[in-house]
């Protein structure tokens, strides 16, 4: 082999070395820059998990506030809470976003797209309504990028247990499956509170990324605690059995799957697109709702989909009716979830219909 090519085989080689290098050095400081977030999440969810609504002050939240740089929620959210103040900790590095959107293959090298934030509103000085929430991109499927949502909630306005799920599609490249949403009751327990809020989010700085929502919060202790806390309304007795008085009243509510609810159906609204919302998409928003005796709509509380299609999905199911559902001959209310589905323009059915 001659001098010349020698040394451009020399030159190739420290080429390569210096590309090298520069990448592993580039890696490090993205990963350096992922970790870092990721430990201030975990340290937000720390914190959330240590507030108490009902009994932590504004005052004591304030150090917390002002470390993450929360901004102040608007009052048309705050209103919905009856609050007087709000803030919103959004964690998170927008590059990374950014390069997570044009380099799929990030995700395997530690740099999963991700994000995370905790939003707490008071009333009279006291926390009155208590969210954390994270997501997460696990996958990718055709043109979209599969994901995951997941919030954990305590309200003073609320006294239900609720843990729902659904599916969010259409409207972005991202697609999220498996989505969680967790509302505890004003009373939760420390144990309660505890397995709701114990969010792990080491898997976000790992190489491959997360999988799974069971890899951010362990999903069976929360789903024991809805079970053991419903089973005392959720199970009527025989007359011949006996039990504590607190199983001995009657039964008015009662938890029931959504398909099974579904075949309950007598009269259907479809849900109609917002006016003026620009660009038709598909897309499905899933409701919390309460069927009173007689069957109609009580309420219907929004917990996840396209938020710009939120308010028609409420304003058609209010109108449902079911037949009543009936426990050792008395009629209840039903607790159970709702996915509204909003397909094409041209696919839409009459505004109203009866099944």
């Amino acid at each position: 082999m001659d001098t010349g090519t020698i040394r451009r085989v020399r030159w190739v080689a420290a080429a390569l070395a210096l590309t090298a290098a520069g990448t592993f050095l580039a890696w490090a400081i993205l990963f350096e820059i992922n970790l870092h977030a990721r430990f201030q999440a975990q340290s937000v969810a720390v914190a959330v998990r240590s507030m108490q609504v009902g009994s932590t002050t504004l005052e004591e939240s304030r150090p917390l506030l002002e470390r993450c740089r929360a901004s102040t929620v608007p009052a048309s959210f705050t209103g919905q809470y009856l609050a007087d103040t709000g803030f919103y900790i959004n964690v998170g590095h927008a590059n990374l976003e950014r390069l997570g959107e044009r380099f799929y293959f990030l995700r395997y090298a530690g740099l999963a797209f991700w994000g995370a934030g905790a939003e707490v509103y008071f009333r009279n000085g006291r926390l009155c309504e208590l969210r954390f929430s994270f997501g997460t991109e696990v996958s990718r499927k055709g043109k979209f990028r599969e994901g995951f949502s997941l919030t954990t909630e305590q309200s003073l306005g609320k006294n239900e247990f609720v843990m729902s799920g659904g599916h969010v599609t259409g409207g972005s490249r991202y697609m999220f499956t498996r989505v969680h949403h967790i509302t505890l009751p004003a009373d939760a327990t420390p144990a309660e509170r505890a397995h709701a809020f114990a969010y792990d989010l080491s898997c976000v700085t790992r190489l491959g990324g997360c999988r799974d929502v069971s890899q951010v919060l362990a999903l069976m202790p929360i789903r024991q605690d809805l079970d053991a806390r419903h089973l005392i309304t959720a199970i009527p007795l025989l007359p011949s059995q006996t039990a504590p008085v607190a199983q001995t009243r009657q039964l008015h509510r009662i938890r029931v799957n959504e398909d099974l609810q579904k075949a309950k159906l007598i009269h259907v609204v479809a849900p109609l697109y917002p006016p003026l919302t620009g660009r038709r998409v598909d897309g499905t928003v899933v409701l919390h709702v309460i069927v009173g005796q007689n069957g109609s709509v009580k309420s219907a509380r929004y917990v996840s989909g396209l938020a710009n299609l939120r308010d028609s999905a409420v304003k058609a199911v209010l109108q449902w009716r079911y037949k009543p559902t009936l426990v050792n001959n008395s009629p209840v209310d039903v607790d159970t979830m709702v996915s509204v589905v909003f397909p094409p323009l041209s696919k839409q059915v009459p505004e109203a219909s009866n099944k």
